[in-house]
């Protein structure tokens, strides 16, 4: 999924299906017209071929926005929802078919046997980068602490929220400012593998390695090995579109 631009001029959002290794013809979200004029879809998750969901955002003509999602069952995509209480999607997750969770700033949204709920303010969470579930209900989401440019990571347990929290030992490594973390993938509940980007005193941004384990978070590490990789440039993983658009 994604966007494109109509014959009006005016950004799309579109989705677009493999089935048995053939990409079919990309089309626009059912029923996200009527909801805005301008819309964008950022993230898509598949628990099982044909069976998937997708998220972004769509802008109402007063120029407000709003969160979307919409699924896929048995090859069919549905009809797109508005998401209650949030601005924009900006990452999703599917644990299994109709049962995803959705982060986008500093809200969450779960879908529960394909029904989406209303979307709740992550406490300590300025803003969802990225967000992974391993079982339904139990998702780890990271980002950045409100008004700080330090990175944060939050778990899901049993469907409820916790509180998002400083990745340990980071501050250590960015002595010269900003850190984030731009992405997080957890093979199983409370067992995540997350990275991004911090900044060294005095010097340009550098990449960095975090784990959680049975659900102790460990403490973050230089990026193996790629300090050397752009001397005197931003890494290949860089702050440059940070935040997400929305």
């Amino acid at each position: 999924g994604g966007l494109h631009t109509g014959r009006s001029g005016r950004e799309q959002a579109f989705v677009l299906s493999q089935a048995n290794g053939t990409w079919g013809r990309a089309r626009k979200v059912p029923g996200l017209a009527v909801l805005g004029s301008i819309s964008n879809l950022n993230s898509v998750s598949c628990a099982s071929a044909g069976n998937c969901s997708a998220g972004g955002f769509y802008v109402r003509p007063a120029g407000h926005e709003h969160a979307f999602a919409v699924s896929q069952r048995k090859g069919a995509w549905g009809t797109a929802v508005q998401i209650p209480g949030m601005g924009f999607i900006t990452s999703l997750s599917c644990a299994s078919a109709g049962n995803c969770s959705a982060g986008g700033g500093p809200f969450a949204v779960s879908q529960r046997h394909g029904a989406w709920g209303t979307a709740v303010k992550i406490p300590g969470m300025g803003a969802i980068s990225s967000l992974s579930c391993a079982s339904a209900g139990n998702c780890s989401a990271v980002g950045s602490i409100p008004f700080k440019d330090q990175g944060a990571v939050v778990s899901q347990h049993n469907g409820t929220w916790g509180k998002a929290k400083p990745v340990p030992g980071l501050a250590a490594l960015s002595t010269g400012g900003d850190s984030f973390v731009l992405a997080v993938s957890c093979a199983s509940a409370g067992n995540c593998s997350a990275g991004g980007v911090y900044t060294p005193k005095a010097t340009t941004p550098q990449a960095f390695v975090g784990h959680q384990a049975n659900g102790t978070r460990g403490t973050a590490q230089k990026g193996p090995r790629t300090a050397g990789l752009n001397p005197g440039r931003h890494p290949a993983t860089t702050t440059d579109t940070w935040p997400p658009a929305g």
